[in-house]
């Protein structure tokens, strides 16, 4: 588990580790990590994950880490793809999930992850 402190005045973080799960994603997609591979393999990681997110089967908390690992990984080398900006969304999550007033944030980051769900579900491996 991570522990990130934002600053006094905000709640202490603490994530579940992607660790134990992330083998079972990088399979279905025929990769053993997440860094170096292909714009198109990671939308497909980034949906299956999503997906599963979307059938309550990951924590908010665990989207919002492999939006973090899939960001460093993969999407920050495509700054103009919509990977980049879903994954980036995706990660800042855990923050607005627990900050008060930052819920048009979320909200507004929710959309961004589906509506790149929405377009990439048909187009995954």
């Amino acid at each position: 588990m991570k522990t990130i402190l934002w600053d006094k005045n905000s709640p202490e973080i603490i994530t579940k580790s992607i660790d134990s799960i992330q083998k079972k994603y990088l399979k279905k997609i025929g990769e053993s990590s997440i860094n170096g591979i292909s714009l198109e393999k990671g939308k497909s990681l980034f949906v299956l994950v999503i997906r599963d997110f979307k059938k309550g089967t990951l924590s908010p908390d665990e989207l919002s880490s492999f939006g973090f690992e899939i960001f460093h990984g993969v999407a920050k080398n495509y700054p103009k793809s919509d990977l980049f900006q879903a994954t980036l969304d995706a990660s800042d999550l855990r923050f607005y999930m627990r900050v008060k007033g930052s819920y048009e944030n979320l909200i507004r980051r929710l959309n961004e992850i589906d509506n790149f769900y929405e377009i990439n579900n048909d187009n995954i491996y």
